[in-house]
């Protein structure tokens, strides 16, 4: 009897720090574009006047001018935040159904379907926990929508003159890197700086581990790091405060935006067509406008700042 009240102690517990790893819940509703672009902005003025605390799982609705009654539940990565918000917009008000988001980092994403078995369509920042929710049964259809990769994102101006990778070993920087465990970019950059060899010398350099993609951009804009690795896309949010800086092509990997329908989807014609719409031309170019790629090979030639030492 010991036995099992100790299992049962040990399962909360780990509930509870996973659920605790993914961060407070902030809730938005947007009725229009306007409405929504207008949530966006506030909620990242709201982040940098906390100095860079935008590690919220954010709950988004967005609802149609004129309603069928309909309602889909989207599961988004944070760092997808910014095409997907548009996206919802313009698919709500052409087919009346409510789009309601939540965006968290992708691992935390994928630990809320384990426990709920809720939501219609899934995207994380990364193949990986696709494949994890592919292996658990969990979804219907798949399809692939951007391209994304690791870069280095410093203050702009590059006052700290970081060239590659190697010089975030550097002990004069403080270096940011999202949560491995709660972030699809946080185990990439572990990924990259394994590759280079790097693991050790920049992980002593490492100040911050954000729970999502967006924090480590403001830690930079604020002054409170001045490297981190972060989605190339992202960063270029931030075309004011932020320069990037290219990863060698050698130690990089181009990271897949795929979105998925969900097995136990409530209204499983609904996220088709949201699924469907995402992926058109239409949808692709919202996310072209916010930065990310459409073809894998693009990635690697957008005219960033090289990382080359010459």
């Amino acid at each position: 009897m010991r036995k099992w009240l100790w299992l049962l102690i040990a399962l909360l517990a780990l509930l509870l720090a996973t659920l605790a790893g993914c961060g407070k819940t902030s809730t938005k509703t947007a009725k229009s574009s306007n409405a929504a672009k207008s949530s966006t902005n506030k909620a990242d003025a709201r982040a940098g006047a906390a100095g860079g605390n935008s590690n919220l799982v954010t709950n988004v609705t967005i609802k149609p001018a004129v309603s069928t009654g309909r309602s889909i539940f989207v599961l988004v990565g944070a760092g997808m935040r910014k095409p997907m918000d548009e996206i919802g917009n313009v698919f709500a008000q052409k087919s009346g159904i409510k789009v309601d988001y939540t965006y968290a980092g992708s691992p935390c994403l994928l630990a809320q379907i384990d426990n709920s078995r809720q939501g219609d369509c899934y995207m994380p920042g990364e193949q990986y926990y696709l494949d994890q929710a592919q292996k658990k049964g969990y979804l219907a259809k798949t399809v692939r929508i951007a391209y994304i990769i690791p870069v280095i994102a410093v203050a702009k101006g590059n006052p700290k003159h970081v060239k590659d990778l190697r010089d975030l070993a550097r002990k004069d920087l403080r270096v940011g890197i999202g949560e491995p465990h709660a972030t699809a970019v946080g185990k990439q950059a572990i990924l990259v700086l394994e590759k280079a060899g790097l693991i050790k010398q920049v992980m002593d350099n490492v100040t911050l581990k954000a729970s999502t993609i967006p924090e480590l951009c403001t830690g930079i804009a604020l002054g409170h790091l001045d490297a981190a690795i972060v989605w190339d896309a992202v960063a270029s949010w931030y075309p004011k405060d932020v320069d990037i800086v290219q990863i060698d092509q050698k130690y990089n990997a181009v990271s897949t935006v795929p979105l998925a329908k969900l097995t136990f989807s409530k209204d499983p014609d609904a996220a088709s067509q949201f699924q469907e719409f995402v992926a058109s031309d239409e949808g692709k170019a919202i996310f072209k406008k916010h930065g990310y790629s459409l073809t894998p090979e693009s990635q690697f030639f957008k005219g960033a700042k090289s990382g080359s030492r010459s």
